[in-house]
């Protein structure tokens, strides 16, 4: 990385690698065309999509996904420089997910398989009570990074979790911490040699958990959300200036925003450099008339504004050195993905993240998290 600074010695310029975003939805159809397009849009390299809408439960069903997303890039080619640009698939552990259905994914290239609790986000409805049923998976999983990696095929077999409780009568603040008392110790403990990924945390209990020196800890890491690191439950409920003391649709996610000691816990650890910490933007689009509604969808679609936001976040608690790992070294390495070549490069001078989206295919629309506010970093070019 590589900071220019002005007469004054302020940094005024930023060259960075392209960054990887560790945790995304792309949704399908028109919504998929929008998300591929601002991906390259903004210059990242690998982007994980989330396999829960659409449903993908098989390894044929995730390479088929990363073969779509990959044509729109391609057709694209003339409008981007698409040559890092990366769709990362996943599959989805569902309660009938079975031992040979992990292997044969594998197999097809898969190396992220994700648990989701069952209706505690959007589109969970087949997700998992019980973890212990499903022992006999990870231990397969296991096997492979144990027997397997490094012989037929050289990337590991990832473990991703949403780390909340599925419990209905746990309460939403108390639902990480339960995670960790009621399933994650446990896991972690009995599959040492199956890397773990705890998704877009927001509790200081989990960043705690994750950072740990622990031995039985080590094979373990987490992503962090642009929004979990900036935001609280009282920006989101409208009791802030930040919030024009405004109850913030766009701001609703889960997890939920927390308190600010959670919030700063979380901005600390991205801060850090820790290797176990890394960029999972979490972007969650839904058409407008799913989050203006009686019944809002869950999701913070924050693609235009979510580098933006961070590098000024690093910019303020002097902590630019550490972009690159939490962008673009750290999750590449837990994952076994080499470093990207290519950069990007941002100015300190304002850009304004778009009012709106139109959604390909007559889909409607998409207002993107912080529509219409003026960010003091703008992206000038992508190398």
């Amino acid at each position: 990385m590589e900071l220019i600074r002005d007469s004054a010695g302020v940094v005024c310029e930023i060259r960075m690698r392209r960054p990887d975003n560790f945790h995304a939805h792309y949704r399908q159809n028109g919504m998929l065309q929008l998300m591929v397009l601002l991906f390259l849009r903004y210059g990242w390299g690998r982007v994980e999509a989330m396999p829960n809408n659409p449903f993908i439960d098989t390894g044929q069903k995730a390479i088929k996904y990363r073969y779509e997303a990959m044509r729109i890039a391609r057709a694209n080619e003339s409008r981007f420089n698409y040559s890092e640009f990366e769709m990362v698939p996943s599959m989805q552990i569902t309660p009938e997910t079975t031992p040979q259905m992990v292997l044969e994914a594998w197999r097809l290239g898969v190396r992220i398989f994700k648990i989701y609790p069952r209706f505690v986000t959007t589109a969970s409805e087949n997700g998992v009570i019980d973890y212990k049923a499903l022992y006999s998976v990870f231990a397969e999983m296991e096997r492979i990074n144990t027997h397997v990696v490094g012989k037929e095929f050289p990337h590991p077999c990832v473990l991703s979790l949403h780390p909340e409780d599925p419990n209905e009568n746990v309460e939403p603040f108390d639902k990480e911490s339960a995670f960790i008392d009621n399933h994650a110790h446990d896991i972690v403990l009995r599959f040492p040699g199956l890397p773990i990924v705890f998704e877009h945390i927001s509790t200081k209990a989990l960043v705690d958990f994750v950072k740990s020196d622990n031995a039985a800890r080590r094979n373990i890491a987490a992503t962090i959300t642009p929004q979990h690191m900036i935001r609280t439950y009282a920006d989101l409920l409208g009791y802030t200036p930040a919030s024009n003391f405004k109850l913030q649709v766009d701001d609703f996610c889960k997890p939920v925003l927390k308190p600010r000691e959670d919030r700063d816990a979380v901005r600390e650890a991205a801060m850090s450099g820790n290797p176990k910490f890394f960029y999972g933007g979490d972007d969650a689009p839904h058409p407008v008339g799913s989050k203006d509604c009686r019944e809002c969808c869950a999701g913070t679609f924050n693609t235009d504004a979510g580098l933006r936001v961070c590098v000024e976040e690093f910019y303020q608690h002097k902590k630019l050195e550490n972009l690159d790992p939490f962008f673009s070294e750290s999750g590449a390495r837990f994952y076994s993905f080499p470093q990207n070549k290519g950069k990007i490069t941002l100015r300190r001078e304002p850009s304004v993240v778009p009012e709106m989206h139109v959604i390909p295919c007559d889909e409607g629309e998409a207002r993107p998290w912080l529509a219409g506010e003026t960010l003091p970093w703008s992206i000038t070019a992508i190398h």
